[in-house]
Parts: C-alpha cells; structure tokens; sequence
C-alpha cells in the first residue's frame, strides 16, 4: 500500500501565447480661434505713472490690446500594436506557476513623525500582464487549470503637495477554470477595452453652422481599442499510472473464512480455513492442457436457442461431473442469448458429497459487455435452517468476490443453488463469465476439492 501512494508527482507543460492588440486613431480638424481678448491703458505720455485723468481720456491709441494666435489644426494618426508573449512554463500537479510580462513600478510613500522627521518607504507594483496558473492532473489524462489573467496599465502620475508620487493603475482582470485534453488548445478572449472621446472647441453660434462650422472650431475625434487574447495547451510530461486493483488488496477475514487477495489482474486467489490449511486455486486451464481439473467441456454446456431461455439439467450434468472424482462440481444456469439492454440472472449450482461450511469464489464478467446489478445468496449453506454470513466486493475492473459462511454445527450437502448474479446486458457482443476461483472449507477447516464449470457464454444482439 505504501507503495502505491509512494509515486512521483506528475507534471503538465503548458504552452502559452498572449496577443494584446492596441488600436489608436486620431483626427485632429479645424481652426482655433482665440477665445480671449485682453485690454491693457498704455503708460501716461508724461512718464509717470498712471493717473485719473489719463483714465479719462482714454481712447483707441492709448489702450493696448492683446489677442491669442489663430492655429490652424490638420493632424491624423493610425498607430497598430501587438504584443505577443508565448512563454512555456512546466508546473507540478496542484503547484501554482506565475508569468509576469511587464515592469515593476515604484510607489514612492512618505511618512512623518511627531518629531518633523520625515521617512520615505517604496514599495513595487507590478504592472503590465500578470498569468497565474494553477493545473490539476488527472488520470484520464485530462488536465484542468485555474487561469487568472490580469492586464494592468499606468493611466496617470498623481504627486501630492509634499511630493509623493503616487500612480492610479487601471487594470482588466478574467478568472476562468479549464479542464483540457492532453494537447487540446483553448482560446481565452474577449477582454476588450474600447473608449472613443470627441473633442470640439468652436466659436459659439457660428461654429454650430452646418459645414460652414468646420472654419470657426476644431474637432478632436479619438478612439483607442485594445484586446487580449490567451491561447494555452497543456501537455502532459508525466502522469500517475493507474494501479491494478488486486495491488491495493490485502489478506483478510476470520479463522472459519480466510480471503487472500488476488495474484494478478486475472489470477488465482489464496483461501484457506481455520485449521490453517490453505488452497492455491489457479484460473482454471484450457481444454486438453496440462492440470486440466474441468470434468465438463464446452460440448457439455447447454444449449442456444433462437429464445435463448433454454436451461440446463443442471442434475444430469453434475452427475456426470462427479465421474471425475471431485468432492465438489459447479454448474452455470441461465440465458445464453440476449439483446442489449435487457436484464438477466445466473444461478451457480453447486453439488457437494461432503459437508461445506464456508465458500470463498471469485467470478469474472467483460464490464464493457454486462454489468453486475447485484448478488444475492443461494440456498446451498441454508439447507436444514442453517444461519448463514453472506458478502460481496464488486472490482471495476471485472470481478467479484464472494464470501458465504454457515455457522453452527454440521455443514451443507447435496445439491442446491450458491448465489444468484443479476446483470444488465449493456452493449451488443460475446461475453464470457467465469469463475475462476473457489475453495470451499470443510468441517475442521479441511479443504475440499472443486471442479471449476465451463465459462457461461452470452450472445448479445443489438
């Protein structure tokens, strides 16, 4: 278990682009008129300085006038802008990542004590466009990313009286979570920021002239238009490796009923009972191998019928499985055709000559194919009102393990249902469920041997 946990972090490289495109256009037409007139008395023609009666002869050669230039005004400006930023960050899983494409501002503050003495502190703004990612691998090799995005730009210097300088930020901000494909692009756009200011300065009255209007004022059209766009595509360098299930299982239950994990994905299991004995029950070999422990071949299973609800004589064949000398035979019952979406049960027959006080199995089905709904207890252990412990364990992947133990005295013979199987047929197709694994404990903890049946076989149509 501690190894499984004990796996290197994964790590995602994130590629990305960042467009900001900035548009300007001015038009400054027109003539500027002087909008003031000022009216000085010239010094007295005797030298000295200005009396009452020079105010009162005043007349057109002894008051000086002043008036403002007249400025013709013929200006056009198109300015384009692109600023383009393709940084390649790699980040862990979980761990944040920032990019900062800008300056540092200072911003400069003073600070006075009772005493007059007078202390200055600066302390640094970033300014220009700030990207903090944060990604979160998953096991589908999907990655999603936190993205906080922020466009920050100098609108204005302020300095006080005491000549602090300070700065007024204007700032455009966009939060958004991902969740990206391995290699997938995606497209963050739409902070945009469009101001369009128009100016006129014009003699009153006559500047409100249609066309004529133009000669006696000036008109100042501006428009500033600017977009950010983040283009960003995570690939992942190194992602967590699914563990197989039987890795996190362990070896557990009581001293009537011992469950040991499984070998492999599709491997054997090792059971064992209360006198300490234990049976190493391998998935059951082909036909015609070496070991071969089947006493029934594909030939014995039962028949398909174009109904397919044709079931078993499940007494003829075990009897004819018992010729083989096991203490214990095994026998699938159920449908062997269906269509997709229809519901289905399979008994597992068992028939024992010696008592069976506890049954530890392991089945395997195709999840692709059928689904397990649920598992229900037969009643094999319950013969003579016997009180029984019944659990199961369903593994994604395709297998489930049961456990049934009969308490009191005496055990179970004969021949009766184990446990009943509910499925969903899912998807059209040929599906196979097997057990590959049982080892039924006798009374006093003694093993007894089973004769593993045939794969029941399934035709699924559409």
């Amino acid at each position: 278990l501690v190894a499984l946990q004990d796996v290197p972090e994964p790590e995602v490289m994130l590629e990305v682009e960042i467009l900001e495109v900035k548009r300007s256009r001015l038009r400054d037409l027109g003539v500027n008129w002087p909008n003031t007139l000022a009216l000085t008395p010239l010094p007295s023609t005797t030298g000295g300085t200005l009396t009452l009666n020079d105010l009162q002869n005043l007349n057109s050669s002894s008051i000086g006038a002043t008036v403002g230039p007249v400025v013709i005004r013929a200006q056009q400006l198109d300015a384009d802008v692109n600023l383009l930023a393709n940084p390649r960050i790699r980040a862990r899983n979980r761990e944040k990542a920032k990019i900062l494409i800008g300056e540092r501002v200072p911003n400069i503050t003073s600070t006075a004590t009772s005493t007059g003495f007078v202390s200055e502190s600066i302390t640094y703004i970033d300014v220009g466009l700030k990207l903090d990612i944060e990604p979160t691998i998953y096991l589908d090799n999907e990655v999603a990313i936190k993205v906080t995005l922020e466009v920050s730009n100098i609108v204005d210097r302020v300095e006080t009286r005491s000549g602090t300088v300070a700065y007024r930020i204007g700032t455009r901000t966009a939060t958004s979570v991902l969740r990206l494909k391995d290699g997938e692009n995606q497209l963050l756009a739409g902070l945009i920021s469009d101001e369009d200011r128009r100016t006129a300065s014009k003699v009153p009255f006559l500047g409100d002239i249609p066309v004529l209007g133009r000669l006696f004022g000036s008109q100042n059209n501006e428009g500033i238009k600017t977009e950010i766009v983040l283009s960003i595509t995570p690939r992942i360098i190194r992602n967590i490796l699914r563990p197989e299930a039987y890795l996190a299982q362990f070896d557990g239950g009581t001293e009537n009923s011992f469950r040991g994990r499984l070998a492999s994905a599709g491997g054997s299991a090792v059971f064992g009972g209360a006198a300490g004995a234990v049976g190493h029950l391998a998935a059951p070999p082909l036909p015609g191998g070496p070991g071969q422990a089947r006493s029934a071949t594909p030939a014995d299973a039962p028949s398909q019928s174009a109904g397919g609800g044709a079931q078993p004589a499940a007494g003829n064949d075990l009897q004819a499985a018992a010729q083989s000398g096991g203490s214990a035979q095994l026998l699938w019952q159920g449908p062997t055709q269906l269509k997709a979406g229809d519901s289905f049960s399979l008994q597992l027959v068992m028939q024992a000559d010696q008592p069976v006080v506890s049954l530890p199995l392991a089945v395997s089905f195709d999840p692709r194919v059928v689904q397990l709904a649920d598992v229900s207890e037969g009643g094999f252990l319950k013969q003579g009102g016997g009180q029984t412990s019944f659990s199961y364990r369903v593994d994604p992947g395709g297998q489930v393990l049961m456990t049934a133990t009969r308490s009191g005295n005496g055990g179970a013979t004969g021949q009766d249902n184990v446990a009943t199987l509910n499925f969903r047929a899912m998807a059209p197709g040929d599906a196979r469920i097997e057990l590959i694994t049982i080892a039924p404990v006798g009374l006093g903890g003694s093993a007894i041997n089973a004769t593993l049946p045939p794969a029941h076989a399934l035709t699924i149509a559409p």
